[in-house]
């Protein structure tokens, strides 16, 4: 009797990050977002529910989540 394969679960990486778009929706909730200084006014942010990635100035993060 043979051991049937194992296939290992595809691990998905969050997708490019995203500079200056206004975010849908759903990616409007602030406390959805797991946010990260990365230097002076520059923040990572990774939305918990879509696995939006957002990289750049905390400005320009306020304005996608207003949907500007």
């Amino acid at each position: 009797m043979s051991t049937p394969e194992v296939k290992q679960a595809e691990v998905k990486q969050p997708t490019a990050a995203v500079q200056a778009a206004a975010f849908e929706l759903r990616e409007r909730v602030p406390s959805d977002w797991e946010i990260s200084a990365t230097g002076d006014d520059t923040i990572y942010a990774r939305n918990n529910v879509t696995g939006k990635v957002f990289e750049g100035a905390m400005e320009d993060f306020n304005k996608s989540l207003r949907g500007q």
